[in-house]
């Protein structure tokens, strides 16, 4: 998970309370598919110089999960048995039940989506620019510039670049 500090951040971006609050209406959304589950968080307004100043803290459970960007990159092994068509089946119910929700990810790209190191399920994380449907246009640009469009989109090149992955993996046993 990347912690970087979001200070002086653009504001397409969510503070680190708005992505809390999409981590904890999301946790539940479904059984196979986690987020990471918000322990903490604290937030301090002041003023410096006359400028208003936000502190933020958002602790957060840490997955025992890969990313696909490692897994394609060699960095990483998907677990043993790992099934493709069933984990991007499960991400697909996901998004379904994320967008029911009235949530889109925004960011739905290799960094932001894990495998489980033992079950092989999907977690997604980084609801860093999560918008509520009806706030923000669904055709979103992640900040590598390349238009993802929609969630399920973006899910799609996934499995794509997942497929060719292990399709060269195959190759080359």
């Amino acid at each position: 998970m990347d912690y970087k500090i979001r200070f002086g951040q653009a504001p397409e971006y969510n503070d680190l309370g708005e992505e809390a609050e999409f981590l904890d209406m999301l946790r539940s959304a479904d059984p196979e598919v986690r987020v990471p589950e918000p322990y903490y968080f604290w937030q301090k307004k002041s003023t410096q110089n006359g400028f208003p100043r936000v502190k933020s803290f958002l602790a957060m459970e840490l997955l025992d999960a890969v990313t696909l960007e490692d897994v394609t990159n060699g960095k990483e092994k998907l677990p043993d048995g790992f099934d493709a068509q069933a984990f991007f089946g499960k991400l697909r119910r996901f998004v379904e039940t994320m967008h029911q929700k009235g949530v889109i990810h925004g960011d739905m790209h290799d960094r932001n989506i894990m495998v489980d190191r033992v079950t092989g399920n999907p977690r997604v994380i980084d609801f860093g620019t999560a918008k509520k449907i009806g706030e923000a246009d669904i055709f979103t640009e992640d900040m590598r510039g390349s238009v993802f469009g929609s969630d399920v989109s973006g899910v799609a090149e996934l499995e794509r670049v997942v497929a060719q992955f292990l399709t060269e993996a195959k190759k080359s046993v």
